[in-house]
C-alpha cells in the first residue's frame, strides 16, 4: 500500500513537471516570435519595443518611447519603412502630421543612449546616418518584413544582438 502512495506522487511530480510554467527566457524568447497578439499583428523590433497593427498591416503604428520629440509620448503612423541595427531603431512615415503639417518623417531612436531625433530632411537624416556610423542599416518596406517573420519567423535584422 505504502509503495503504491509513492508510485503515485512519483507519477503526480513528473506530470507536473512536464507542466511548468512559461520561464522568463521563454517569454523572451517569445518576443521575437511572435506575429500575432490578441487582435493585432506585430514586428518586434528591439524589446521591448513593436511595430502594431490592428487592420492586418493596412496601418502600422509605433509609440516612441522616451518622450522627447515634442516633449510627450506620440505615436507614429504612417508608416512604411523600418530598420535596426545594434540599439538603433529607424522608422520612416512618408505621410505623418508632424510639426504643424504633412510631412516625410524619420524617426531615429538609440535604445543604449535612450534618445529619439526627429528629421524630416532626406540630407539631413543622411548625415545623421553617416555621422553615426550606421551605413549598414538598411530601410526595409514594412509590409515585406512582416510578411517574411510571419511566413517563417525571421527577422531581417539579428534580434539576437540587442542591447536590452
Amino acid at each position: 500500500m505504502e509503495s503504491n502512495k509513492i508510485l503515485k506522487y512519483c507519477f503526480i511530480l513528473i506530470a507536473l513537471a512536464g507542466c511548468q510554467s512559461t520561464t522568463k527566457e521563454d517569454m523572451d524568447n517569445l518576443f521575437y516570435k511572435e506575429s500575432h497578439r490578441d487582435d493585432l499583428v506585430r514586428i518586434p523590433l528591439i524589446k521591448p519595443m513593436e511595430v502594431i497593427s490592428a487592420d492586418k498591416g493596412s496601418e502600422w503604428v509605433f509609440r516612441l518611447p522616451y518622450g522627447q520629440v515634442m516633449d510627450k509620448e506620440i505615436d507614429i503612423s504612417g508608416i512604411d519603412l523600418i530598420g535596426v541595427s545594434g540599439s538603433f531603431v529607424v522608422i520612416h512615415s512618408s505621410r505623418m502630421y508632424f510639426d504643424s503639417g504633412m510631412r516625410e518623417v524619420w524617426f531615429v531612436i538609440d535604445t543604449a543612449k535612450q534618445t529619439e531625433t526627429a528629421i524630416t530632411d532626406e540630407q539631413e537624416y543622411n548625415k545623421y546616418i553617416s555621422e553615426n556610423n550606421l551605413k549598414s542599416l538598411k530601410l526595409m518596406n514594412i509590409n515585406e518584413v512582416f510578411l517574411q517573420f510571419d511566413t517563417n519567423g525571421q527577422l531581417p535584422w539579428d534580434s539576437n544582438n540587442h542591447p536590452e
